[in-house]
């Protein structure tokens, strides 16, 4: 390889380097615009950050929540991120985590069930508390009647105010 192009490469990778420094510090800013959901109030493995604020159009990203990647930790800073289809984005996903599978499973299938609710919380149409009031806390699949009532209980939240 010649030096043009050794520094060339030196130079890409330093900016590469740069970005994902750059996207670390963004999505840690993220959790602190994010309302934790404790593991106990929910029924699932780890805490959750949601979306309370319209944080994803400033980050130019889908709507999504933010889950602890280490299930083994509650002091962790090692978080990820999934999309309101229950799909883990797979560049916020750390290679050192100790979350399973079935945990990631279970946090898809909340997500699933809640995505109307995750959606009006995050467009600012209702609030966390509301959230935590219909929220449908189970780690299996609704039922289309569970989520059909859902969404009436959110729609009436918005209607009232």
């Amino acid at each position: 390889m010649d030096k043009l192009t050794e520094q060339y490469f030196r130079v890409a990778i330093s900016k590469i380097k740069e970005k994902l420094e750059e996207k670390r510090i963004y999505e840690k800013e993220c959790l602190q615009e994010m309302s934790r959901l404790a593991a106990k109030k929910s029924g699932l493995p780890v805490d959750l950050y949601i979306d309370d604020s319209k944080s994803y159009i400033r980050g130019g990203h889908a709507k999504r929540i933010k889950f602890q990647a280490n299930s083994d930790d509650s002091r962790t800073e090692s978080f990820s991120s999934m999309t309101f289809d229950g799909m883990v984005v797979p560049e916020t996903f750390p290679k050192k985590h100790s979350i399973k599978s079935k945990e990631i499973e279970e946090i898809s299938i909340f997500v699933k069930n809640n995505v109307f609710a995750l959606e009006k919380i995050a467009d600012k149409e209702i609030d966390f508390q509301d959230f935590m009031n219909v929220m449908i806390k189970k780690t299996e699949s609704a039922t289309a009647d569970e989520i059909s009532k859902q969404k009436e209980q959110v729609i009436e939240i918005i209607e009232k105010s």
